[in-house]
């Protein structure tokens, strides 16, 4: 009768491997967990996003007003919730008003096109409402005070609103901007 050696089994117990209802259990318990991490983590880069865009439409409106200001030049946003978008604008000559002003160059690029969302950096992003006095327009004077699209000044606070529930408030009289949300 042959002899097993007490060492060559110590030996082959010490380098058992894994079983294939094993693997498949690890590998099934891991695609659980990043299916859990994965939805609030995709939720939260959504409203990063949003935020991110805000941050910049609130730039941009703080560039026009100063712009004017600098300028003694009238300046707008224009928002477009249809196109998802939003352009600066500048008045040709002092006192020339809105029928002569032309497309502002952005100091960001360097463009005088519109600022897009829903695409690139703003991927998932879109404009769902802006009311300006019932307008899509924001105006800056000379002295940097805000004006609706039809020129009338500010009677109530300016909402910008985003997706995600990220607002943008401008307030009359001094066209301060805030974001909230």
């Amino acid at each position: 009768m042959r002899r097993i050696d007490s060492r060559f089994i110590a030996a082959r117990r010490f380098h058992r491997g894994f079983s294939l209802i094993e693997l498949v259990t690890v590998i099934t318990l891991l695609g659980i967990v990043a299916v859990a991490i994965a939805g609030p983590t995709l939720s939260y880069m959504s409203k990063i996003r949003s935020r991110s865009a805000a941050t910049r439409i609130l730039a941009d409106i703080r560039y026009i007003q100063r712009h004017a200001m600098n300028s003694r030049l009238r300046t707008w946003i224009v928002f477009s919730t249809a196109s998802n978008n939003y352009r600066l604008y500048a008045e040709t000559s002092p006192g020339a008003g809105k029928a002569t002003r032309a497309a502002l160059t952005h100091p960001l690029n360097q463009t005088s096109g519109a600022v897009q969302f829903g695409s690139g950096s703003n991927l998932a992003v879109s404009i769902t409402a802006v009311n300006i006095n019932t307008t899509s327009e924001i105006e800056f004077d000379s002295w940097g005070k805000p004006y609706d699209g039809n020129s009338v000044g500010l009677t109530a606070n300016g909402t910008i609103t985003l997706s995600n529930g990220v607002t943008l408030t401008v307030y009359p009289t001094s066209g301060l901007v805030e974001q909230a949300g």
